[in-house]
């Protein structure tokens, strides 16, 4: 009891918070109080991303995240992967850069503009993400994987629908819905 009294009048809180419109290398973005960045300098990120709980975003390789993305709770973004290195190297692992070792893969993911990826889901280096896509929640990206621009996916990278299909009833029916959505395409 004393402990919680304590920590709040330090304004130190256990539940997650939502940092909203933070300034992240020169963009405007939302995002949890547990998303974990690693290596931000590698990181371009365009403007009103929102960045749900529990998420890793990974910029050990260029990382591009486009405008009005949305990125669910445990999601993780990665532009390396160790998993062959870190047996090779066994206990000298952590003597050498991450350049510096062999069979440590880096390459760089790209997920374009008004993208939303759902809970749980993972993105291995070397994917690359069209614009307008949703990818369900458990959503594997293998490395290397190319997800064509209004891609619906599912499990491991299958493409089950076009994102175009769910919006034509609502642009059908509405002129400044329409206007809008040819506005963010045409930008990107």
């Amino acid at each position: 009891m004393l402990r919680k009294f304590i920590r709040r009048i330090l304004g130190i809180s256990d539940k997650p918070r939502m940092y909203y419109h933070a300034a992240f290398n020169g963009s405007k973005i939302s995002y949890s109080s547990t998303t974990h960045f690693y290596r931000k300098e590698n990181m371009k990120m365009g403007n009103m991303i929102h960045i749900w709980h529990y998420s890793i975003i990974d910029g050990t390789g260029p990382l591009t995240i486009g405008d009005g993305c949305q990125i669910g709770a445990w999601v993780g973004i990665f532009t390396h992967s160790s998993h062959q290195a870190i047996r090779l190297y066994g206990y000298h692992f952590n003597e050498f850069t991450d350049h510096q070792k062999k069979a440590y893969l880096i390459e760089a993911v790209n997920i374009g503009a008004f993208t939303a990826i759902g809970p749980h889901s993972v993105i291995l280096p070397g994917a690359s993400i069209g614009k307008g896509c949703i990818l369900k929640p458990h959503t594997i990206i293998p490395m290397g994987a190319t997800i064509p621009d209004f891609s619906i996916v599912e499990g491991e990278g299958k493409i089950t629908g076009d994102t175009r299909t769910l919006d034509k009833y609502f642009l059908d029916t509405d002129p400044n819905l329409k206007k809008w959505y040819e506005e963010w395409i045409a930008k990107n």
